[in-house]
């Protein structure tokens, strides 16, 4: 079973979109996107309601359901209309920035200016105070509040739900699968990450504080690249230019991305499924050189010479500035820093010591991934029977399992790596990641990640798995 909590996604005229484009939701495209005066908006005398959301935005996913509500309740209403942007689409972009939307999803209410142009009466929240979200109904009272009464307010009351189901711990036996098969040649990873990078990029929002990130983050990539690292050379030239807009930035990515022969996504979805696939072969590059050198030449302009291999501390520095200052999904962003900053799943044992660096970086982002996949899980979980979201599947490498684990010993529910051989999973993320023959040319498993002296030493803190809050 390949879950995932994924919608349809529609077809708007060669656009992605949450929304059905025979709905509720007015869809807007290119310049409609920022309500100019060229488009017919104004002209009905209605205060607009426009959700700016992108397509690959989990918890935008999540919002669409109640958006479609929302839009119902009002349809047809002389009052408010209902409308939705995908930012995610190239010929968006722009007026996404004119709008100043650079996190999603976004929600805002305009009026027209007595010159036509969109004039911003109120930011709509889509979450409480306590950062959970809110339903339909709750959304519907406050434009109530702010004199936008519905036309079918009972509309708001027929939603999503989500039917519970039993939820595996953890540290549980393995269950039915909620992945497909993992297995990817390592090439097709590389073409996923790149694209994953171009994704981040595309958030650049103009600020001196963001060229600076991104000038760093593209560094970082090149230093430690496995393949075609002279191009990534040339992206790091490219954003040393002086035009630092975010129109020029964007058109400097499109053309450099330009520069590659596969510049589709070939089993991602999603963009954010890229991102994890660059994060992950970037913590793989990194942990290979720390521990064995460099697997492939690098070859790179003379310009730019690195003195030294990249750096498990460098990686860390680098997952944590491109979620900041560049991850599109502002619940994912707040998540990953709430337990980046707080240390969890082993992120502070990561640089404690000299031994295992390298180890310790590949697991804590595995671990990492594994909480966003059972929180995501939990919170929106599929009809009928549970399925395992930890990774990798037992079917994909059973040796990765505990035995007594898999025969049934629950040894710490809570504890993720407890049904794990830590070691082996180590292995099977080099090899995905990597490459399968770098791995066993180069990287034997017969050491552990952890000595006894260290465990006793407490170097890895508290690895259990929590779902984030």
């Amino acid at each position: 079973v390949d879950w995932s909590p994924r919608p349809t996604i529609y077809d708007n005229a060669g656009q992605k979109s949450l929304y059905a484009p025979d709905g509720p939701v007015h869809l807007l495209k290119a310049s409609s996107c920022n309500l100019s005066p060229s488009s017919s908006w104004q002209s009905m005398g209605q205060a607009w309601l426009v959700e700016y959301y992108h397509s690959s935005c989990p918890h935008c996913w999540y919002f669409a359901p109640v958006f479609r509500q929302l839009a119902a309740a009002y349809q047809g209403s002389r009052s408010l209309r209902v409308a939705a942007c995908n930012c995610a689409a190239e010929e968006n972009r722009n007026a996404c920035d004119a709008m100043q939307i650079y996190r999603y999803p976004s929600i805002q209410v305009f009026k027209a200016g007595r010159d036509g142009s969109a004039v911003k009466l109120y930011d709509v929240s889509h979450t409480d105070k306590e950062g959970h979200a809110k339903s339909a109904v709750d959304i519907l009272q406050w434009l109530e509040d702010h004199q936008l009464p519905a036309l079918h307010p009972m509309a708001a009351q027929k939603g999503a739900n989500f039917e519970a189901a039993e939820f595996l711990s953890p540290g549980s036996p393995p269950g039915r699968p909620g992945w497909s098969w993992d297995w990817r040649p390592d090439d097709e990873r590389f073409v996923e990450a790149r694209l994953g990078l171009i994704a981040l990029l595309n958030s650049y929002n103009g600020s001196p504080e963001a060229h600076a990130a991104a000038l760093r983050m593209a560094t970082f990539v090149a230093k430690s690249c496995l393949q075609e690292c002279d191009l990534y050379a040339q992206l790091v030239h490219r954003l040393e230019g002086d035009d630092r807009t975010v129109e020029s930035v964007r058109a400097e990515v499109s053309r450099w991305s330009g520069l590659f022969a596969r510049r589709k996504h070939i089993f991602c979805k999603d963009e954010t499924c890229a991102v994890w696939q660059l994060f992950h072969v970037m913590a793989g590059s990194v942990a290979a050189e720390a521990l064995h050198g460099r697997l492939v030449p690098q070859h790179v302009s003379t310009a730019l010479q690195w003195n030294t291999p990249p750096t498990p501390a460098e990686a860390m520095s680098f997952f944590r500035e491109a979620v900041d200052h560049f991850l599109f999904c502002d619940f994912c962003r707040d998540h990953f820093l709430r337990a980046y900053d707080g240390c969890e799943f082993g992120r502070c044992a990561v640089l404690s010591s000299e031994h295992d660096q390298a180890k310790r970086l590949v697991l804590w982002l595995w671990r990492m991934h594994n909480a966003v996949s059972l929180r995501v899980l939990r919170e929106h979980p599929p009809h009928g029977k549970a399925i395992d979201r930890r990774w990798p599947a037992y079917r994909d490498c059973p040796g990765c399992w505990t035995p007594s684990v898999v025969n049934g010993e629950v040894l710490d529910e809570e504890n993720l790596d407890s049904a794990f051989d830590l070691d082996r999973v180590y292995g099977f993320l080099l090899s995905s990641y990597v490459g399968r023959e770098n791995v066993e040319k180069h990287l034997p498993l017969q050491s552990k990640v952890l000595t006894d002296a260290d465990a006793e030493r407490g170097l890895l803190g508290s690895t259990h798995l929590q779902i984030f809050q």
